[in-house]
């Protein structure tokens, strides 16, 4: 199965932009672009924490690079997608997550 095709398992089609139909503005942030040659394999859009553990687990057995976007407002290029990556845009997740009250360590 291609990784592309485990997302959409994994995501629902929804939840998935193929190479074919990704939105322009996943392909810069605040100052930088992509070269005109770059294209993302796809761009992800998980709802929760486990859905971003299960798809970085993909993208990890695919070994296929990974490109985090929030709120695209960067002024390196951190969130500029490079050649065949899989854009991981956090632009669903609404919520706050759950976070431990146990203590930590020094």
């Amino acid at each position: 199965m291609s990784l592309v095709a485990e997302l959409r398992t994994l995501l629902g089609d929804n939840a998935v932009q193929d190479a074919k139909n990704i939105d322009p503005r996943h392909l810069h942030d605040w100052m930088v672009a992509a070269e005109p040659s770059v294209t993302p394999l796809a761009v992800v859009f998980p709802r929760s924490t486990d859905d971003v553990s299960a798809v970085l687990r993909a993208c990890h057995a695919h070994r296929q690079a990974v490109v985090p976007q929030g709120g695209l407002t960067g002024l390196v290029g951190g969130a500029v997608p490079v050649r065949d990556c899989i854009v991981l845009s956090l632009e669903r997740m609404r919520s706050p997550s759950r976070r431990s009250t146990a203590p930590t360590r020094p």
